[in-house]
């Protein structure tokens, strides 16, 4: 009699248990959701304390995406992708926006969430995809505005040209960085910027002027009989960063034959290294999240990604150097492979998808992670799992 009363109590213990941390994945998962609503958007740019806050979260949640359905899955990258853009780490969103982008590859808010991931993570390649998937689907003035921004992208993930901007007592050089990161805004008050233009550079000015990483410089596109007035109209804007004038129309030597971005406005970021790493508006978030990585990337704080262009090619200085070829006599004591952040995500989503069914997925990702991780002690997990699918 006793040990029956001693079973059911043992099993009425497992049975709370369970009940419990059902009741607490399912808390968890209401959280996500909310936070896929409010906080992971791409209309909108999340401050660092927000962003550092949901990642707080994240790590106190210890959701396992191998035990989510697809939706729920879908949520939670998009909310650790903001997450890391949020706190500038570029890479860490490159590979969320990957995984969304295999997850759900026709869904227009994942697609969304990859490209900014991709454009932020210097892959302009990537984002290419990505936006030639929306326009696909786009009409009007969206298609026009996603159009826009894939020629933009056209000079992404590429070395600056290489000149000095002189604006005033000061000098710019574009390619030699210095460990610095520029913003340049190229401006004409023929086509005078909008409110939005005018608070968005205030904005940007304010929230990085504090940092020896960051410059910033005005070059304005006006002819010589407009630049007294667009003088006046930078002073009455309050843009106290420095200003070069062109002073010409056409064929200015940085507007028109250096960088050939278009007709002003746009702004130009170039990166501590003298790539640049976005074009367009510095309005769009991703221009911003883009900053922003970009500075933490310079300041030590976040590891810089591979800088990959629109046809998918790398500058020679930054390319990742050359596997070495196997010695003619096999060795039976491999080095020691240290393991990727960015690997490891990808190895943990090819694993999702082998379990739930997903085998080409998985294929594909495995094979990426051999490609562009070949050193990573996940790319040879990786290679072990393709020899037996």
């Amino acid at each position: 009699m006793l040990k029956r009363m001693s079973t059911c109590a043992a099993l009425g213990a497992i049975a709370l248990s369970a009940l419990a941390a059902a009741a607490q994945q399912s808390a968890a998962l209401n959280e996500i959701k909310t936070l896929a609503e409010d906080f992971a958007r791409v209309d909108q740019v999340v401050s660092v304390a927000d962003a550092e806050r949901v990642r707080g979260r994240l790590a106190a949640l210890k959701l396992n995406p191998a035990d989510l359905q697809p939706r729920e899955q879908e949520q939670l990258l998009r909310v650790e992708l903001f997450a890391a853009l949020g706190t500038g780490q570029a890479a860490a969103a490159g590979s969320a926006g990957d995984q969304l982008a295999l997850l759900a590859p026709k869904k227009r808010q994942p697609l969304e969430c990859a490209y900014v991931a991709a454009l932020v993570n210097c892959h302009a390649a990537r984002a290419d995809e990505r936006l030639r998937e929306l326009i696909s689907s786009a009409t009007g003035a969206e298609k026009e505005q996603l159009s826009r921004r894939q020629r933009w992208l056209r000079t992404i993930g590429s070395e600056a040209p290489d000149l000095t901007i002189e604006a005033g007592d000061e000098r710019f050089a574009t390619r030699d960085r210095r460990k610095r990161v520029l913003v340049i805004d190229f401006w004409s008050v023929l086509n005078t910027p909008s409110d939005l233009h005018v608070s968005t550079l205030l904005s940007v000015h304010d929230e990085f002027k504090g940092t020896a990483a960051f410059q910033m410089v005005g070059v304005n596109t006006d002819a010589e009989n407009r630049v007294e007035r667009a003088k006046s109209f930078a002073a009455e804007k309050g843009w106290v960063w420095p200003q070069h004038y062109e002073r010409v129309a056409a064929g200015a030597p940085i507007t028109h034959k250096a960088f050939r971005a278009g007709a002003a406005p746009y702004q130009v970021l170039i990166d501590g290294r003298g790539i640049i790493r976005a074009v367009g508006s510095a309005a769009d978030p991703g221009f911003r999240y883009a900053i922003r990585a970009a500075v933490a990337e310079t300041l030590g704080k976040a590891p810089a990604p591979q800088p990959i262009d629109v046809s998918g090619k790398t500058p020679a200085e930054f390319a990742p150097p050359k596997a070495p070829e196997a010695p003619p006599v096999a060795t039976h004591n491999e080095p020691p492979r240290a393991s990727d952040p960015a690997a490891a995500d990808l190895l943990r989503q090819a694993r999702v998808f082998l379990k739930t069914g997903r085998k080409t997925d998985a294929k594909a990702m495995l094979q990426r992670i051999v490609n562009e991780y070949p050193q990573s002690l996940e790319a040879r997990e990786a290679g072990d799992l393709l020899i037996h699918l």
